[in-house]
């Protein structure tokens, strides 16, 4: 049996089982870069009609795939990744360490990941600007147009070790994506113990269930609402973003796998 992930599995009579990850390119083909758009729809083309069964790491993908490109719900199974634990509420020394190291204000909202028109940080930072608390942006540039700097604090790249406390030390977690195939800094600000807000569409409602308050992204009136919902909650949030993160586990993930591997292996 052969699994791939990155959808250039080899040649071979042996049965295949594929995981797809998203299907941005398909869904909001303008928020990816247009090199990257071709090579995943021809692999992905190909590859769907070769692969014995497919893996999603979310029903929304699930659906996605459903429709897109026609697939029985019997040949896709959801399996949910896991969190790492490094993941866990970080204590003062490490929070202050880490605002020093990165030059950033006692209290801030946070969002991490790359600047890619998907990431919707534009409204975002609208959504912001009438708030006294700034904004603090990971992750390098990707690509697309330079949004506004108002508000703005921009660390760049952020070392994994010091997640966990950048994490910790925000009054809230901001992701409002237009698409994510799972959204991992959902379950990760959660585990941290940070109060989420996040958009209502794609996986992210399944990620964050009823521990995040959901938004709608294309609305910077929505988001800012969210934000400020998300400070009067902060206690109750916290407590069930941390319950929340519980359920994601690699244990669960390699049992589940397991049991496709299993599953499939009968059949042939």
């Amino acid at each position: 049996m052969i699994h791939t992930s990155d959808w250039s599995e080899p040649f071979s009579h042996f049965p295949k089982v594929t995981t797809v990850h998203d299907l941005v390119f398909k869904r909001y083909p303008s928020t990816v870069d247009p090199l990257i758009r071709s090579t995943q729809t021809n692999r992905l083309a190909n590859l769907v009609k070769g692969t014995t069964h497919l893996v999603a790491d979310s029903q929304s993908t699930k659906d996605d795939l459903m429709k897109i490109y026609g697939i029985p719900a019997s040949r896709i199974t959801v399996i949910y990744p896991g969190i790492e634990p490094q993941f866990k509420p970080a204590d003062q020394t490490a929070i202050a360490r880490v605002q020093a190291k990165y030059h950033l204000p006692k209290e801030y909202y946070l969002t991490v990941g790359t600047e890619e028109p998907r990431k919707n940080l534009s409204r975002l930072i609208e959504a912001i600007k009438t708030l006294p608390i700034p904004l603090v942006a990971t992750g390098n540039y990707g690509w697309g147009q330079a949004v506004p700097q108002d508000k703005l604090i921009k660390t760049g790249f952020v070392a994994e070790l010091d997640l966990p406390a950048l994490y910790s030390g925000a009054r809230a977690f901001v992701y409002p994506s237009l698409y994510e195939g799972f959204g991992f800094p959902v379950l990760e600000a959660m585990a941290c113990g940070t109060p989420v807000v996040t958009s209502n569409i794609s996986s992210l409602p399944e990620v964050g269930g009823t521990a995040a308050v959901l938004v709608e992204p294309q609305s910077v009136e929505a988001i800012r609402t969210g934000i400020k919902t998300a400070e009067e909650g902060h206690i109750e949030l916290i407590q069930a973003g941390i319950k929340q993160a519980r359920k994601f586990t690699w244990e669960k993930t390699a049992q589940a796998m397991m049991e496709v591997y299993e599953k499939i292996s009968h059949q042939h």
